[in-house]
Protein backbone atom coordinates (compact mmCIF):
# COMPACT_ATOMS: atom_id res chain seq x y z
CA UNK A 1 0.00 0.00 0.00
CA UNK A 2 1.53 3.18 -0.70
CA UNK A 3 0.63 6.29 0.67
CA UNK A 4 -0.11 9.61 -1.85
CA UNK A 5 1.98 12.36 -0.73
CA UNK A 6 -0.32 15.73 0.23
CA UNK A 7 -0.81 18.42 -2.41
CA UNK A 8 1.64 21.60 -1.30
CA UNK A 9 -0.83 24.46 -0.42
CA UNK A 10 -0.77 27.34 -2.91
CA UNK A 11 0.73 30.48 -1.76
CA UNK A 12 -1.94 33.76 -2.48
CA UNK A 13 1.34 35.22 -4.75
CA UNK A 14 1.48 32.42 -6.75
CA UNK A 15 -2.43 31.86 -6.97
CA UNK A 16 -3.00 35.50 -7.83
CA UNK A 17 0.03 35.06 -10.67
CA UNK A 18 -2.18 32.16 -11.74
CA UNK A 19 -5.25 34.02 -12.38
CA UNK A 20 -3.54 37.46 -13.89
CA UNK A 21 -1.79 35.19 -16.69
CA UNK A 22 -5.26 33.23 -17.61
CA UNK A 23 -7.38 36.23 -17.52
CA UNK A 24 -8.98 37.95 -20.58
CA UNK A 25 -7.99 41.79 -20.15
CA UNK A 26 -9.89 44.79 -21.86
CA UNK A 27 -8.72 48.20 -23.56
CA UNK A 28 -7.90 49.48 -20.45
CA UNK A 29 -5.79 47.03 -18.90
CA UNK A 30 -8.31 45.69 -16.79
CA UNK A 31 -8.37 42.19 -15.89
CA UNK A 32 -11.79 40.39 -16.49
CA UNK A 33 -13.56 38.10 -14.72
CA UNK A 34 -10.61 37.00 -12.01
CA UNK A 35 -13.12 35.42 -9.83
CA UNK A 36 -13.95 32.77 -12.16
CA UNK A 37 -17.58 33.67 -11.40
CA UNK A 38 -18.93 34.55 -14.87
CA UNK A 39 -17.99 30.84 -16.07
CA UNK A 40 -20.25 29.80 -12.89
CA UNK A 41 -23.23 27.99 -14.90
CA UNK A 42 -26.43 29.07 -14.38
CA UNK A 43 -29.27 26.80 -12.78
CA UNK A 44 -32.02 27.63 -15.15
CA UNK A 45 -29.72 27.60 -17.96
CA UNK A 46 -29.06 23.86 -16.57
CA UNK A 47 -32.19 22.86 -15.75
CA UNK A 48 -34.25 24.17 -18.93
CA UNK A 49 -32.36 22.86 -21.67
CA UNK A 50 -32.97 19.37 -20.08
CA UNK A 51 -36.55 19.79 -19.32
CA UNK A 52 -37.31 21.00 -23.00
CA UNK A 53 -35.35 17.91 -24.43
CA UNK A 54 -37.12 15.43 -21.96
CA UNK A 55 -40.36 17.04 -23.07
CA UNK A 56 -40.16 17.10 -26.53
CA UNK A 57 -38.88 13.68 -26.97
CA UNK A 58 -40.83 12.28 -24.65
CA UNK A 59 -44.20 14.21 -26.50
CA UNK A 60 -42.58 12.56 -29.76
CA UNK A 61 -42.21 9.24 -28.57
CA UNK A 62 -45.82 9.30 -27.22
CA UNK A 63 -47.01 9.73 -30.80
CA UNK A 64 -44.33 7.50 -32.44
CA UNK A 65 -42.43 10.34 -33.81
CA UNK A 66 -39.65 9.20 -32.05
CA UNK A 67 -38.36 5.41 -30.78
CA UNK A 68 -39.03 4.82 -26.85
CA UNK A 69 -42.60 4.87 -26.81
CA UNK A 70 -42.07 2.20 -23.69
CA UNK A 71 -40.55 5.44 -22.08
CA UNK A 72 -42.49 8.45 -22.85
CA UNK A 73 -44.74 8.73 -19.75
CA UNK A 74 -41.37 8.61 -17.81
CA UNK A 75 -40.21 11.09 -19.83
CA UNK A 76 -42.97 13.48 -19.84
CA UNK A 77 -43.44 12.88 -16.13
CA UNK A 78 -39.77 14.18 -15.67
CA UNK A 79 -39.81 16.84 -18.03
CA UNK A 80 -42.87 19.07 -17.88
CA UNK A 81 -42.19 19.46 -14.44
CA UNK A 82 -38.38 20.39 -14.89
CA UNK A 83 -39.13 22.63 -17.76
CA UNK A 84 -41.42 24.43 -15.97
CA UNK A 85 -39.09 24.73 -13.02
CA UNK A 86 -36.58 26.21 -15.68
CA UNK A 87 -38.59 28.73 -17.07
CA UNK A 88 -39.25 30.02 -13.51
CA UNK A 89 -35.68 30.08 -12.58
CA UNK A 90 -35.20 32.25 -15.67
CA UNK A 91 -37.52 34.51 -14.97
CA UNK A 92 -35.98 35.20 -11.35
CA UNK A 93 -32.38 35.16 -12.63
CA UNK A 94 -30.69 37.89 -11.59
CA UNK A 95 -27.30 37.60 -13.76
CA UNK A 96 -23.51 38.70 -12.11
CA UNK A 97 -22.08 41.96 -12.67
CA UNK A 98 -18.62 42.09 -14.71
CA UNK A 99 -15.49 42.21 -12.17
CA UNK A 100 -12.28 44.19 -13.53
CA UNK A 101 -9.21 43.81 -12.11
CA UNK A 102 -6.03 45.51 -12.21
CA UNK A 103 -3.43 42.84 -12.39
CA UNK A 104 -1.74 44.39 -9.27
CA UNK A 105 -5.24 44.61 -7.34
CA UNK A 106 -5.18 41.02 -7.94
CA UNK A 107 -2.07 40.18 -5.81
CA UNK A 108 -3.54 42.75 -3.21
CA UNK A 109 -6.52 40.65 -2.38
CA UNK A 110 -5.44 38.04 -0.30
CA UNK A 111 -3.30 40.02 1.76
CA UNK A 112 -5.60 43.24 2.06
CA UNK A 113 -9.19 42.53 1.10
CA UNK A 114 -11.74 42.72 4.30
CA UNK A 115 -13.84 40.01 4.45
CA UNK A 116 -16.90 42.31 3.52
CA UNK A 117 -15.41 43.64 0.16
CA UNK A 118 -14.97 39.23 -0.23
CA UNK A 119 -18.53 38.94 0.55
CA UNK A 120 -19.67 42.26 -2.02
CA UNK A 121 -17.14 40.62 -4.84
CA UNK A 122 -18.77 36.69 -3.97
CA UNK A 123 -22.57 37.81 -3.93
CA UNK A 124 -22.16 40.06 -7.02
CA UNK A 125 -20.04 37.97 -9.26
CA UNK A 126 -22.15 35.06 -9.52
CA UNK A 127 -25.63 34.23 -10.41
CA UNK A 128 -29.11 34.85 -7.97
CA UNK A 129 -32.65 34.38 -8.10
CA UNK A 130 -35.29 36.51 -6.43
CA UNK A 131 -33.46 39.31 -5.75
CA UNK A 132 -34.65 42.29 -7.92
CA UNK A 133 -30.75 43.99 -8.29
CA UNK A 134 -27.53 43.27 -6.45
CA UNK A 135 -26.88 44.79 -3.00
CA UNK A 136 -31.00 45.56 -2.52
CA UNK A 137 -30.86 44.89 1.09
CA UNK A 138 -28.15 47.18 1.40
CA UNK A 139 -29.55 49.94 -0.78
CA UNK A 140 -32.53 50.00 1.22
CA UNK A 141 -30.58 50.73 4.36
CA UNK A 142 -28.20 53.48 2.87
CA UNK A 143 -30.98 55.30 1.14
CA UNK A 144 -34.19 54.83 3.65
CA UNK A 145 -36.49 54.17 0.63
CA UNK A 146 -39.59 56.08 0.40
CA UNK A 147 -39.02 57.23 4.33
CA UNK A 148 -38.52 60.31 5.78
CA UNK A 149 -35.17 61.85 4.78
CA UNK A 150 -34.70 59.07 2.34
CA UNK A 151 -35.37 58.48 -1.12
CA UNK A 152 -38.22 57.58 -3.84
CA UNK A 153 -37.37 53.93 -4.36
CA UNK A 154 -37.93 54.69 -8.28
CA UNK A 155 -34.62 56.73 -8.36
CA UNK A 156 -32.70 53.65 -6.90
CA UNK A 157 -29.37 53.47 -7.98
CA UNK A 158 -28.10 49.97 -10.10
CA UNK A 159 -25.09 48.29 -9.68
CA UNK A 160 -23.62 47.63 -13.25
CA UNK A 161 -20.39 46.75 -12.27
CA UNK A 162 -17.28 46.28 -9.91
CA UNK A 163 -13.77 47.12 -10.03
CA UNK A 164 -10.46 45.97 -8.38
CA UNK A 165 -7.84 48.72 -7.78
CA UNK A 166 -4.59 50.02 -6.00
CA UNK A 167 -4.95 53.68 -4.83
CA UNK A 168 -1.88 54.09 -2.69
CA UNK A 169 -0.85 50.92 -1.88
CA UNK A 170 -4.35 49.89 -1.12
CA UNK A 171 -6.73 47.46 -1.92
CA UNK A 172 -10.01 49.58 -3.34
CA UNK A 173 -13.14 47.55 -4.79
CA UNK A 174 -15.12 49.95 -6.72
CA UNK A 175 -18.67 49.78 -6.93
CA UNK A 176 -20.08 51.16 -10.71
CA UNK A 177 -23.56 52.35 -10.24
CA UNK A 178 -26.02 53.72 -13.16
CA UNK A 179 -28.20 56.27 -11.40
CA UNK A 180 -31.39 58.75 -12.81
CA UNK A 181 -30.33 62.38 -12.99
CA UNK A 182 -32.92 62.98 -10.12
CA UNK A 183 -31.07 61.59 -8.21
CA UNK A 184 -28.55 64.12 -6.97
CA UNK A 185 -25.12 63.65 -6.25
CA UNK A 186 -25.77 65.24 -3.15
CA UNK A 187 -27.92 62.17 -1.89
CA UNK A 188 -24.59 60.36 -2.98
CA UNK A 189 -21.95 62.75 -0.91
CA UNK A 190 -24.00 63.29 2.06
CA UNK A 191 -23.88 59.22 2.63
CA UNK A 192 -20.37 58.78 2.35
CA UNK A 193 -19.87 58.06 5.86
CA UNK A 194 -22.77 56.21 5.95
CA UNK A 195 -21.15 54.30 3.26
CA UNK A 196 -18.02 53.75 4.96
CA UNK A 197 -20.01 52.32 8.39
CA UNK A 198 -22.14 49.97 6.66
CA UNK A 199 -19.44 48.42 4.38
CA UNK A 200 -16.67 48.58 7.56
CA UNK A 201 -15.00 48.35 9.23
CA UNK A 202 -11.11 48.47 7.88
CA UNK A 203 -12.19 50.77 4.65
CA UNK A 204 -13.17 54.37 3.99
CA UNK A 205 -15.75 55.21 0.82
CA UNK A 206 -14.78 57.60 -1.93
CA UNK A 207 -17.47 59.07 -3.71
CA UNK A 208 -16.41 59.46 -7.40
CA UNK A 209 -19.34 61.09 -10.09
CA UNK A 210 -19.60 59.50 -13.30
CA UNK A 211 -21.28 60.52 -16.86
CA UNK A 212 -23.15 57.13 -15.96
CA UNK A 213 -23.97 57.82 -11.89
CA UNK A 214 -21.51 57.50 -9.27
CA UNK A 215 -18.52 55.08 -8.37
CA UNK A 216 -18.34 54.08 -5.17
CA UNK A 217 -15.01 53.16 -4.01
CA UNK A 218 -14.38 51.12 -1.13
CA UNK A 219 -10.71 51.59 0.09
CA UNK A 220 -9.00 49.81 2.88
CA UNK A 221 -7.55 51.80 5.58
CA UNK A 222 -8.44 54.80 7.55
CA UNK A 223 -9.46 57.93 4.94
CA UNK A 224 -6.45 60.08 5.44
CA UNK A 225 -8.42 63.07 5.09
CA UNK A 226 -10.26 62.71 7.85
CA UNK A 227 -9.22 64.16 11.23
CA UNK A 228 -7.70 62.10 13.69
CA UNK A 229 -9.57 60.98 16.24
CA UNK A 230 -9.31 63.09 18.99
CA UNK A 231 -8.49 66.26 17.00
CA UNK A 232 -10.69 69.21 16.93
CA UNK A 233 -12.59 69.74 13.23
CA UNK A 234 -11.46 72.37 11.43
CA UNK A 235 -14.63 74.71 11.92
CA UNK A 236 -13.42 74.22 15.96
CA UNK A 237 -10.09 74.89 15.19
CA UNK A 238 -11.09 78.59 13.16
CA UNK A 239 -13.27 79.23 16.26
CA UNK A 240 -10.74 79.03 18.67
CA UNK A 241 -8.15 81.13 16.52
CA UNK A 242 -11.36 83.63 16.48
CA UNK A 243 -10.96 83.62 20.43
Amino acid sequence: MTLERPAAPVSPALHARTVVARAETDAQGYLIDTDGALAKLSLASAVLPLGSVLLTYGFGAYFGLFPGQDVAAVLLVYGFPATVLGFALKYAELAPVTLRSQPEAVGLREAQATETQNQVRADCCRYRFGDEQHLDEALEKLFTFNRPMGIPRRLSPTLVGLREEVRGGKYTLVMEFTAKDKLLEEEWTKRTQKFTTFFGPGIHAVMEKTAQGMDVALVCGEDPTAPAEGAPAEAEKAEAKSE
